[in-house]
């Protein structure tokens, strides 16, 4: 009985930066990736106040923590940008909306933080053609980056969707391969049909690949390793916008856009759940559309 009194006893002096690493640590059911973005908010909670009470979660916190994150940096020494503090002040209301849950407050503080915008840089037709006319016979690493550059470029699939694909997500008919499978940022499955994407293209980059043996079909290098390869990439071609994986996929998508003027295949293809975000795509499209009317 002292020991369970005990335990109780120090349990309930754990501060709020100590019991959420504790939470992070023993949950098991989110993916490598949440739990280390999870990590970093965790490990500025503590650098903010190791020592923060459950009674001191409020208004005045949740404001002081948003300072906070304004004068912290990245490893690069740069500040913050305005959409990572809002993912961070997303991940903190989740501890606290789980805090509340489990009764160890009595409140969620109301506090918004402005979202930001993302920017949404992207290649050009004739920059991607560029990376396309490339040849790495001799550099097999920047070949395969080069590789799923474009393919991410043609279908505008994440870079984690990219690593896991198999056999297994590949049907074909008799006009050619389809991708089936689910985004696993957004929980959405699609169907995708490579012979039909930018006249084929991601079909030819498939089958480049599809007679390995490998568990997965591109046996994909770390993301840190493909952007460093792509830096390579960006200086033999002397591209200026700074060039890394995930401009990829807005690639895609601005090239959609432009080539349709249709929101919702772009809506269709990213995964988005709000065709406000897919409509940024094709807004140069309807714009020239409108002033043709004139």
């Amino acid at each position: 009985m002292k020991i369970l009194k005990g335990l109780l006893k120090k349990s309930s002096k754990i501060s709020f930066p100590e019991w959420c690493l504790k939470v992070l640590n023993e949950d098991e059911t989110i993916n490598n990736s949440t739990k280390v973005k999870r990590k970093v908010l965790v490990n500025r909670l503590l650098k903010f106040n190791k020592n923060l009470r459950f009674d001191q979660i409020d208004y005045m916190f949740m404001r002081n923590f948003d300072n906070f994150l304004h004068k912290e940096k990245t490893p690069h020494g740069k500040l913050l940008g305005q959409v990572t503090i809002h993912g961070q002040m997303k991940i903190l209301r989740y501890f606290i909306n789980l805090a509340f849950k489990t009764q160890k407050i009595s409140f969620v503080p109301d506090y918004k933080v402005k979202k930001g915008e993302v920017s949404k840089e992207s290649l050009s037709e004739n920059e991607l053609k560029a990376i396309e006319s490339l040849s790495f016979s001799d550099n097999p690493m920047l070949e395969k980056v080069k590789d799923l550059f474009l393919f991410s470029s043609y279908t505008a699939l994440r870079f984690g969707d990219i690593s896991h694909l198999t056999k297994d997500n590949i049907r074909e008919n008799s006009e050619g391969l389809q991708l089936y499978l689910t985004m696993k940022k957004v929980n959405k499955s699609i169907t995708l049909p490579l012979y039909k994407l930018f006249d084929g293209k991601p079909e030819k980059i498939f089958k480049k690949y599809l007679a390995n043996n490998d568990d997965t079909i591109f046996e994909v290098p770390t993301n840190q390793a493909v952007n460093r390869n792509l830096k390579i990439i960006k200086g033999i071609l002397g591209i200026r916008k700074p060039l890394s994986f995930h401009i990829s996929r807005h690639t895609c998508l601005t090239l959609l856009g432009k080539k349709t003027g249709n929101p919702y295949l772009v809506m269709k293809i990213a995964g988005h759940s709000d065709i406000k975000i897919s409509m940024q795509y094709t807004k140069g499209v309807v714009d020239d559309e409108l002033f043709n009317l004139l």
